[in-house]
């Protein structure tokens, strides 16, 4: 074969100096991942059906089904473009827990309020008639605000990795009050 030809005039192949560029692995890759026939069809609608993918596997029916690393390998794949699509509703969301920490921060500051009212009533107007009204306020104000967290557990997330590990309560307060620095110090974290 001339280096001039494309192609080998006995058998036809493309002439070729042996190196294989990246956009030719990728293209062999993605035809050797993606490449379904009709086995798709087949695969998919042998999910629907519980037990029965596995089932045919098990009575040696291979060859009619993709394998089972191609379909974790495309599902990966469809998994990550979503996300990828989708991550701008992440943020929303962890916008909104945010909003609910800040919601329960404001109802601890409006009772510490009341109970720093409570304390600084005049020592004339103190009275078991006085006691029942302002505990009565109290719990209409509690219902009104309804259930509330006072704290945060920064490690929560972490003990479902680690059995051994030990839940550190910051309070609210603490989390919309102090810096960082302050927090990491009162609370005793490093490595977070």
């Amino acid at each position: 074969m001339q280096e001039q030809d494309r192609y080998c005039r006995q058998c036809g192949q493309r002439y070729s100096d042996g190196r294989v560029t990246f956009g030719e692995l990728i293209r062999e890759f993605v035809d050797a991942v993606f490449n379904f026939d009709s086995k798709i069809f087949r695969t998919l609608a042998a999910l629907l059906v519980p037990g029965k993918l596995t089932r045919e596997y098990f009575q040696g029916r291979h060859r009619t089904y993709l394998h089972p690393i191609r379909i974790f390998l495309v599902l990966t794949v469809l998994f990550m473009a979503m996300v990828a699509f989708n991550s701008s509703d992440v943020e929303v969301n962890l916008g909104s827990i945010s909003k609910y920490t800040e919601r329960d921060y404001l109802k601890g500051l409006t009772l510490a309020k009341f109970d720093t009212v409570r304390n600084e009533l005049p020592p004339e107007l103190l009275s078991p008639e006085t006691d029942r009204a302002i505990d009565t306020l109290e719990d209409r104000l509690r219902q009104k605000l309804g259930k509330f967290q006072d704290t945060v557990y920064i490690n929560s997330v972490l003990e479902i990795f680690q059995e051994d590990s030990d839940l550190n309560p910051i309070l609210l307060r603490d989390m919309y009050e102090l810096e960082p620095e302050e927090l990491y110090e009162k609370y005793e974290i490093d490595g977070f």
